[in-house]
């Protein structure tokens, strides 16, 4: 039989072995649609916190702050070895430019976005789109233009992808939360205000005044660094990154 199809006996096992090297072979993925290599317990986060973003009324940050910190608790245990695709929702296409809703109400879902997007980057390291945001974000200049403004942040630091996770604030009462990343000498404070006040920028004890910082702010994107010498605030539904280090 193989001296007769001498050809087919002799590539037919190359063939088949380049056709599985193909196939296994991974995907190209932009760098904002990516899925995460590490645990599954990314997955598990960006839905609570999707879910906390955008389905509640931000009053029970207590209750977000502690499924965030058991989440983190199962990283080097149950989800340490396994991975899983993240499925990401239309979070910037969702009736952002209804004009039936009320301006106000469309401007606090924008101002949640926002957000969103800076917990996400903080939290990760990366901003995951969905193919509808990612459209969105290619012809909607100022959105692209915001997470410009994260990534180029990230690109200052390693704290974001590989620092140590630390929540400190999460008040229900004034609708303040905050977290810290800690790598080396580099820390990153991260701070939300889901109220329609203005309030002291939640820092954990010991932060030092006259301390040189750079500031990112969600309603004024462009990185500022100078030296504290007086609390600082942030305003409403916005997030604020302060990085010392």
């Amino acid at each position: 039989m193989c001296k007769k199809y001498a050809f087919l006996c002799l590539w037919a096992p190359l063939l088949l072995g380049l056709l599985l090297l193909v196939a296994c072979a991974p995907q190209n993925q932009s760098s904002q649609l990516k899925t995460p290599a590490a645990a599954n317990v990314i997955a598990t986060w960006y839905a609570q916190s999707y879910d906390f973003f955008f389905n509640t009324s931000h009053t029970d940050t207590q209750n977000f702050a502690k499924a965030l910190n058991e989440s983190l608790a199962l990283t080097d245990s149950k989800f340490s070895s396994s991975t899983q695709a993240l499925s990401t929702k239309n979070t910037l296409t969702d009736s952002l430019n209804s004009k039936t809703e009320n301006p106000a109400f469309v401007a606090i879902k924008k101002q949640l976005r926002q957000q969103f997007i800076a917990h996400q980057f903080a939290s990760f390291g990366d901003i995951y789109l969905s193919q509808s945001d990612l459209m969105f974000t290619q012809q909607n200049p100022q959105w692209a233009s915001y997470i410009q403004s994260l990534t180029a942040l990230g690109e200052t630091v390693d704290v974001f992808t590989q620092g140590n996770f630390e929540i400190y604030a999460a008040n229900d009462t004034s609708g303040l939360f905050a977290y810290k990343r800690m790598q080396g000498n580099t820390r990153a404070f991260i701070a939300f205000n889901f109220s329609f006040d203005t309030h002291e920028l939640p820092l954990p004890f010991g932060f030092m005044a006259s301390t040189k910082v750079r500031m990112w702010q969600s309603d004024a994107t462009k990185i500022q660094t100078f030296v504290t010498s007086q609390a600082l605030t942030i305003r409403p539904y916005t997030a604020v990154i302060v990085i010392v280090g």
